[in-house]
């Protein structure tokens, strides 16, 4: 018999494996592959995707939005949304399987990178809205407009200056204060 598995102990082309590390592996992407997830990614990032893909019209609509782009093959935006339906259709199916599966985190089209609509919860979500309000909501003066963006991207929190390390949160002043880490899956 023959068996169309890939086998481990045969190398893949154009992948890039990180998996001892990150956990996952890179696959290289031609430019229709690419193309066709930076579209589906343009549709998952809008809200209750999943519902609105599974509505013909409305389908109809994102893949017609697709196709009118420059330099875009029909064929691949017809492929990108008949792709997310079948995703959709699954999604469905497992939150009728499982009520308790409130939402879902998903692969972005960048490669390692996953979202979820609703992973944060609302109130934590209106802080941070509220909070990121009052930075700009500072003088013009006091604005840090990020260098050749026309003054249209105000860097309110620039990663260099305040990268992330786990378990500690530094201040402006120098000073660091360690901080209890949150688990990373909640609880169901």
């Amino acid at each position: 018999k023959m068996s169309l598995a890939v086998s481990n102990k045969i190398p893949r082309p154009l992948q890039v494996s990180n998996s001892d590390f990150y956990g996952f592996t890179i696959e290289a992407r031609n430019r229709s592959m690419r193309e066709m997830h930076a579209m589906q990614a343009s549709i998952r990032s809008k809200p209750d995707w999943v519902r609105k893909i599974l509505d013909e019209e409305i389908a109809k609509r994102y893949e017609d939005e697709l196709k009118a782009q420059a330099n875009v093959h029909e064929l691949t935006a017809t492929q990108a949304v008949n792709g997310l339906k079948l995703v959709a259709t699954v999604l469905q199916q497992l939150k009728n399987e499982n009520p308790k599966l409130s939402d879902t985190v998903s692969p972005s089209h960048v490669p390692g990178v996953w979202f979820s609509d609703g992973l944060v919860p609302e109130e934590v979500t209106s802080v941070l809205i509220r909070e990121l309000g009052r930075l700009a909501a500072a003088p013009d003066s006091k604005k840090d407009w990020h260098p050749g963006s026309d003054n249209q991207v105000l860097d309110l929190i620039h990663p260099s200056l305040y990268c992330y390390v786990a378990g500690v949160t530094s201040y402006a002043d120098g000073s660091v204060e360690e901080i209890e880490e949150h688990p990373k899956v909640p609880p169901m």
